[in-house]
This record gives C-alpha cells, structure tokens and sequence, in this order.
C-alpha cells in the first residue's frame, strides 16, 4: 500500500542529480511508493542511451532544466567535484539541496552550508546518526560516542581481492575498495562529528575489534577522558549493519522498571548503548522529503550537513611508496592512498581524500605519510579553490562540552 501521510493533493517537485544506484533507486520507490513525491528531472552528464531507465520525459543533461521543475534537488552522485559544481549553480538559484553524498559533505559542504538550506538525508550513516541524536537527547541521554558499525577492514586490499568482491557484490570497484579500506566509513564519521559537534579520540580513530554490539566501553570511556563527546567505529561479532550511540542517562537505572537494563547496556554497566540496526540508503530518503513538505520552507532546518565551522577532516594515506610524477588515479576507493579522520587544526595542510583523482605527484611520499598540498599538482576547479578557502576558516575551533548538542 502506498504511503498516505499528506492531503492528497500534496507533492514535493524533486529533481534529481545522478544516475547510479542510489538515484536509480530512489525514483523507482517516489514512483511506486510515495505519492507526495514527484520525480521531474533525472540530470546525467553521461547520454540519455546510457541510462535507459531515466526515460525520455524526466532525461536531462542541463542543470537549468531540472532547477526549472523542481521545488528542491537531490543530489546522489557519491562525487565530490560534481555535487560542488551541482550546489555551486542551485546557490545561484537559491534552490534547496538534499544530498546522500558524505563524500561531497566532508569536502566542499561547508562553504555551503551558511549559503543556502543543505542537509544530508535519512538512509546512508550520518543522516541516521543525528536522527538517533536528536532522539536520544528528547529521552534525557547524554551522548558520549557515535559509533559506526563495521563487519570488515582491511586497509591495504590488493586489486585481485577487490575485482573478485566487485562481481561478487555486483558493486563497482571502487565502491568495494572504499568501503573494504575503511575510507567511507572515516568519511562519514568526519561529516557526522562536523554536523553534530563532536570529536575524534585520536587520528584515523578508535577502532578495533569488539565481542559484540554492546562491548562498546572504551569509546564511552575515551569520550569521558577527552571530556567531549566522539565519533569513531567497531569491528563487532554480530552487530547489526546500522550506528550505535553510547550515552549516560543520569536517571536510568531508577527508571528502568519497565525496560530491561541489561540489555542496553555494556558489560560493564557503565554506559547505555542505543542502537539503529539498518540503514536502508534509498528507502529512508523520502523519510527526509516527507518531512520538508510538511513543513514550511521558511521553517526548513537540516537534518545534518558538514557544518558552517567544521573541525575535522578526512586525510589521504599512502598505502605505499608514492614517486614524484606518479598519478594518483582515485583518492577514495583507489590503491594508492586512503582516508582517516583528521583534527583540522592539526592537519591544515592536508588534501581533501576526495580531491585526488588523476592527480600527479609533485614530490615523494613514503608509506604511512599523509599527502598534503605541496605533495600533489592540484587542477584549478571550482572544489580545489573553494577547499583552498576553507583551510582558512579552520583556526584553533573545537568541538563543544560533553553533552553539548
């Protein structure tokens, strides 16, 4: 039965910027499922014949176009660059942007955050985590680690392992080098901690592997060292493919009469530890677009973006020796480098995980070393030069008190 939550005659006008799993997906659920979205443009720089399923009545390859018929834009490339050029021509237009684009968010989203209404959507990891947030402070918690749930890492995958997982997955290569290297999961973190104020306990984060969902003590406990909240991850024996915040509720254990205590704790009984066990990417957007309709425009407020004043980052690696004139092919999802959450502050000089695509070396870069702005002949595009911009508002900002929203 299709989802009736609005008066009949209500629709929210989306165009929608990408061609990939995640938009092919998302208008194939506003079609069949949600009848208070209307689909008006799909936007593709690549031809019409490329994506057959797009149809020759929403197909578009002119921004201008889709701006036209739409009351806002979803953007789900998954590409930096282009969701950059993407935001750059709706801030022209002062159209509201929707975007399932962590990578995006982490590079170039906070010079628009204070420019024009951004938010990352329900569905992907940062988009639940701050719904899970805003939740957990309406019920009296104290958050003290958001923490992103994590089957398999391994950091430095060789070409033949990724190509077998990408048929396998039926994903592209450099979706499965991404996530296998850890690189997507330290972007998200780095946008969820930038959009709700937290930190990092240490570079590249935490990590490690827990013996399950609720052994979540040592985050909770860095957390409280640091005396600020914390973003970070776990490898753990049958946690769910969702987010977990650890938290304290000063009035928990005296008001647990009606819920088990143990079971939402961690072994120790030292901290609670709440739990979203999915995240559903495509299915959990039109959660987002529902709300925006509901509501009106001059009332908007984002679910999450990257933040005006964001504290972290999310550095490239070298996974290996890199030579002077060597082209680094892909930055997020490649074999040369990957990304780990950064402070800003101590990093200044680092290059933006996403910024590197067939980007040639200026210099040498040993193993282990993080790649900064002199190591790399950056293009002057439009998401280098704004990067460049950012590094300036950087400064000496932290994150707020423990407890703080």
């Amino acid at each position: 039965m299709a989802l009736k939550l609005v008066r009949a005659n209500d629709r929210l006008r989306v165009g929608v910027v990408g061609a990939g799993f995640v938009a092919r997906n998302f208008v194939e659920m506003a079609r069949r499922k949600c009848p208070f979205l209307e689909i008006t443009k799909v936007y593709s720089r690549r031809p019409a014949a490329a994506s057959p399923w797009i149809g020759d009545g929403i197909y578009t390859n002119s921004l201008n176009e889709l701006a036209d018929t739409a009351d806002v834009v979803f953007e789900a490339t998954g590409d930096a660059t282009a969701a950059t050029a993407t935001c750059l021509e709706m801030l022209k237009r002062n159209m509201p942007v929707v975007t399932l684009n962590c990578e995006f968010q982490v590079t170039t989203g906070s010079y628009f955050a204070d420019k024009m209404f951004l938010t990352e959507a329900h569905g992907d990891q940062p988009g639940n985590a701050a719904a899970l947030h805003a939740d957990a402070l309406l019920m009296g918690f104290t958050p003290l680690a958001h923490i992103n749930y994590k089957g398999f890492l391994n950091h430095n995958p060789t070409p033949e392992e990724m190509a077998y997982w990408s048929k396998r997955q039926g994903l592209r290569l450099e979706q499965v080098v991404a996530f296998t290297d850890g690189s997507k999961l330290q972007i998200e973190q780095a946008v969820t901690g930038n959009g709700l104020g937290l930190d990092i306990a240490q570079e590249g984060l935490i990590g490690g592997v827990r013996d399950n969902g609720f052994a979540l003590e040592a985050y909770g406990a860095a957390a409280e060292a640091l005396g600020r909240p914390i973003v970070d991850f776990a490898q753990a024996k049958g946690a769910p493919p969702g987010i977990a915040l650890v938290a304290r509720h000063d009035l928990a254990e005296g008001m647990m009469d009606y819920i088990s205590y143990d079971k939402i704790a961690t072994p120790d009984r030292k901290y609670l530890v709440l739990q979203t066990g999915f995240h559903m990417v495509h299915l959990e957007i039109p959660r987002t677009m529902l709300g925006l309709l509901q509501t009106p425009r001059d009332k908007w407020q984002p679910l999450l973006n990257n933040s005006a004043n964001p504290t972290l980052g999310v550095a490239a690696i070298a996974k290996r020796p890199l030579r002077k004139g060597q082209m680094i092919e892909r930055g997020l999802g490649g074999f040369d480098v990957r990304g780990v959450a950064v402070r800003l502050r101590e990093r200044p000089d680092h290059v933006p995980l996403c910024l590197l695509e067939n980007t040639p070396l200026a210099r040498d870069v040993a193993a282990g070393d993080i790649v900064t702005f002199d190591d790399v002949d950056l293009p002057a595009t439009p998401a280098v030069e704004i990067c460049e911009i950012l590094r300036a508002r950087y400064g000496d900002a932290m994150p707020k008190a423990l407890g703080g929203a």
